[in-house]
């Protein structure tokens, strides 16, 4: 567990706090390492970084990608985020209710 806040850029205290003196983008850090304390080989992340300030979607994102890259985990991400978009491999849309390729 310590190894995976320390991934995310939280100190060990994190494990003693309440989730009431956490920040949004402290939440959403320890909600998503709750989902990967073991390894799922897909992860479906529904605008995970909507809300967050600069440095926490930064973090979130280097962090997933890395899950990618070197846990081999494969992310399925609904974002509206056009930087998020970019960093993709493959993009597909939901236009009309309709399933279309993207970029």
């Amino acid at each position: 567990m310590l190894t995976l806040l320390e991934q995310v850029e939280l100190p060990k205290s994190y494990l003693d706090k309440k989730i009431t003196e956490l920040s949004g983008g402290e939440k959403q850090r320890v909600a998503l390492i709750r989902n990967v304390i073991f390894l799922p080989e897909v992860l479906l992340l529904d605008e995970v970084t909507a809300g967050l300030d600069e440095k926490s979607k930064r973090i979130v994102n280097q962090w997933l990608l890395r899950l990618n890259q070197e846990q081999n985990i494969t992310l399925i991400r609904v974002t509206h985020d056009t930087e998020e978009i970019t960093q993709s491999t493959v993009v597909k849309k939901i236009v009309a209710g309709r399933l279309e390729e993207g970029q």
